[in-house]
């Protein structure tokens, strides 16, 4: 093996390439070519005389020594661009960009962010929203994302927010109408295109044999339904974290007590090589402290 250090292009084109497992997706995040990926890949594994990667036609996969070599440099990666923000950030204003889904940045981010400005005034926050998170998490300078799912996802460094759980809402005029959950068979249900199976669960484990949870109206986001569901226009599944402000207003009601507990939670990500950020610490930080109040409240009330 040579005495030459790898050059630290060469490493950050490895650090995207591990993380993704694949040449074409490690090529789109960085701008490149695939089979410019796959060469400066080659000249790495020359220059360190060891492969990195198990290459067939359709899979890629890291060697042993890759698998121990990987967190290696991703400390050393990220220990360099928190040296380097914390050395150049103060001539030019840090810009964190956090993507989530429209119901949560609207629902329960939104109402807090005046909050992390008072305390950072310093920083400057984007916030884009999407309708499904994708496994491209720097793509268009894209620092952080609030997920819903398992909590593993593959060199992404991730956080618990909140614990969800779901249960009907409705305008406040149509709860008298709704005494037990078999009562939604008179009214239309308010579905969330990719959520499609939340009716099935919630009635199933609600008891309900008498209702359908395939038919009622299908819209493309949480935030649609639950202002549909405002305007009388049907009953909305809705999730604990993003709902719980149009309960405490009145502007919806809970007609039943019971409520599903999902196996899964909104998360704070961002990639592993940037965690330590001043900014990026600071966001996350705040975020989770956030978190842990509302989940704490949350447990005291209920519903």
């Amino acid at each position: 093996m040579t005495s030459q250090r790898p050059a630290l292009n060469a490493l950050r084109i490895f650090e995207v390439a591990a993380r993704h497992l694949s040449f074409t997706r490690a090529g789109a995040e960085l701008n490149v070519s695939q089979a410019a990926v796959s060469q400066r890949i080659r000249g790495l594994e020359t220059q360190l005389g060891k492969a990195l990667f198990h290459r067939s036609p359709k899979s890629l996969s890291l060697t042993d020594v890759a698998k121990a070599y990987l967190p290696l440099v991703q400390d050393g990666l990220a220990r360099l661009d928190s040296a380097t923000e914390q050395l150049f950030e103060v001539a030019d204003r840090p810009l964190l960009t956090v993507r989530a889904t429209a119901g949560f940045a609207t629902l329960w981010l939104a109402p807090l962010l005046q909050d992390f400005q008072n305390l950072h005034p310093d920083i400057d926050l984007r916030v884009i929203t999407a309708a499904y998170a994708d496994d491209l998490p720097t793509e268009s300078g894209l620092d952080m994302e609030i997920r819903f799912g398992s909590g593993k996802w593959r060199g992404l460094k991730a956080d618990k927010l909140l614990d969800v759980e779901v249960f009907p809402v409705c305008a406040p005029g149509l709860r008298e109408g709704l005494v037990q959950p078999d009562d939604l068979k008179g009214f239309d249900l308010l579905h969330v295109v990719g959520y499609s199976e939340d009716w099935h669960s919630w009635l199933r484990a609600a008891g309900a044999t008498d209702v359908d949870p395939s038919r009622g109206v299908q819209v493309d986001a949480s935030v649609a339904a639950l202002q549909m569901a405002q305007e009388g226009a049907g009953v909305a599944l809705a999730r604990s974290p993003l709902v719980n402000g149009l309960l405490a207003s009145g502007r919806l009601e809970a007609p039943f007590d019971f409520a599903l507990k999902l196996p899964e939670a909104y998360y704070f990500v961002c990639p592993a090589r940037i965690t330590g950020r001043p900014s990026v610490v600071a966001f996350r930080n705040w975020i989770l402290s956030k978190a842990h109040s509302a989940n704490q409240e949350f447990s005291t009330h209920g519903l």
